[in-house]
């Protein structure tokens, strides 16, 4: 008897020994550590819509959560418009969109780099609507589709030619994605993304930056995640 007990004692001691190294300590199971770096946040539906990893395109229009709140004219406010010219006086565009891209001008003037024009920037629908009619279905989006709508895409120029042979155009396709900008409308991409060739347009989106650029493998219709 006195083997036998001595033998279930050493398999009970085997076994707690063996469910701490498989589980842990006791406190470990019913406390987990909250040094982890992760956190939960909720969302509603209305959130899918805001901000700038918004697919806008033929399927997917501009809603009021999505545009931009921050609309400024940018001749009114020299403090970000410095560095490049304007081709209208009128030109609005989001404060934040406009002080990445003055960022950017600034960089690309270190290089040599200094004739950026901004040619176009925030739309209402009623000027897009004229500018979908005057353009055609190829080159424009109807009023409501257009990324210009949500006041976070610009249309970028050069005072010196014309974008796809300007220093400007070839600077923006190497580095654009460094600053959170993208090339929405790519020379090879036409058929995802209904529009032809634009070498001017370029809304600005982070994450999707990071995920074209510099391979030039995706455009924003074929990031996963995002559509």
């Amino acid at each position: 008897m006195k083997k036998a007990g001595s033998s279930i004692f050493i398999l009970l001691l085997l076994g707690l020994t063996v469910a701490f190294i498989v589980f842990g300590p006791e406190s470990d199971v019913r406390k987990p550590s909250n040094t982890a770096g992760k956190s939960t946040i909720t969302i509603n539906k209305d959130h899918i819509y805001t901000g700038h990893l918004l697919l806008i395109n033929h399927d997917h229009p501009v809603r009021k959560s999505g545009m931009m709140k921050d609309i400024i004219h940018l001749s009114e406010n020299t403090f970000v418009s410095k560095g490049y010219g304007l081709l209208r006086s009128d030109i609005r565009l989001s404060e934040h969109v406009a002080n990445e891209f003055s960022k950017m001008v600034k960089d690309a003037e270190k290089e040599g780099i200094d004739q950026f024009m901004v040619n176009s920037g925030f739309r209402t629908f009623e000027e897009q609507n004229r500018l979908y009619l005057e353009m055609g279905a190829d080159y424009a989006m109807p009023e409501g589709y257009s990324e210009h709508n949500a006041g976070f895409a610009l249309d970028i120029g050069s005072s010196e030619m014309k974008m796809e042979k300007a220093p400007e155009g070839k600077w923006l396709e190497k580095n654009a994605w460094k600053y959170g900008f993208i090339l929405r409308y790519p020379k090879d991409k036409s058929a995802i993304t209904g529009i032809q060739y634009e070498p001017w347009h370029f809304p600005i989106c982070r994450f999707a930056a990071q995920r074209c650029h510099p391979s030039g493998r995706l455009c924003l219709g074929t990031i996963p995640g995002v559509c």
